[in-house]
């Protein structure tokens, strides 16, 4: 059985350290979420290579992102942002999807690149909404006009680059029971979201809490 005390050991020292170290200066202030990504990447396997996402480590990282992006689902207020923060924000990710859309062709054209054009503005389109809340949450805006909007641009920047891709990976399917797989999830995924947009029932909503 694979064991990894002293990776976990680190990463637990930099997750208590972290927070410290954003109390130090008074005159500017780092987030923590960026602090530990910055530590994250300094004892990763491209810098000191103390620590790296493989084996039991890979594990703890994919569940705890399955948690972070829970609690950040929790913590979005579809009352708030439906309606015109909403639609601002698909408005706004249509347009950054189209615009590294039209960048990607032309640098794939000129050979500056050679990942397929749609799947790298996709890439460049795409909102990190579990890294963005925690920040607005510490400065003191997730509850602000500012924060809603931005909260909704980030949903739809993460939602919708997730139906993208698995539009694009459909084709790539051997068989038609992956085929099926993947459009049943895009259609409960398109449901599970109208749901929480419209939900009316607090009850329902408490205990899902």
């Amino acid at each position: 059985m694979e064991t990894y005390p002293s990776e976990l050991l680190l990463i637990a020292f930099i997750a208590m350290l972290a927070p410290l170290i954003t109390e130090l200066p008074k005159g500017f202030r780092l987030p923590v979420v960026v602090l530990e990504v910055f530590l994250g990447i300094l004892i990763g396997p491209h810098v000191f290579n103390l620590s790296g996402p493989t084996g039991f480590i890979g594990l703890l990282g994919d569940l705890g992102l399955t948690f972070l992006l829970f609690m950040v689902g929790l913590e979005i207020d579809f009352e708030k942002i439906h309606g015109r923060p909403f639609s601002l924000a698909i408005g706004g990710w249509l347009v950054s999807l189209s615009v590294a859309m039209i960048c990607m062709l032309f640098f794939n054209g000129i050979g500056l690149i050679q990942t397929p054009p749609l799947l790298a503005a996709v890439a460049l389109s795409t909102t990190a909404l579990g890294i963005l809340a925690p920040i607005l949450r510490d400065r003191g805006l997730l509850d602000t006009d500012f924060g809603t909007h931005l909260i909704a641009a980030a949903a739809v920047g993460e939602f919708g680059p997730l139906v993208v891709i698995s539009m694009v990976l459909i084709p790539t399917h051997s068989t038609i029971v992956h085929t099926l797989f993947m459009v049943t999830f895009m259609i409960i995924a398109l449901i599970a979201a109208y749901a929480a947009l419209n939900m009316r029932s607090t009850r329902f909503i408490s205990i899902l809490t």
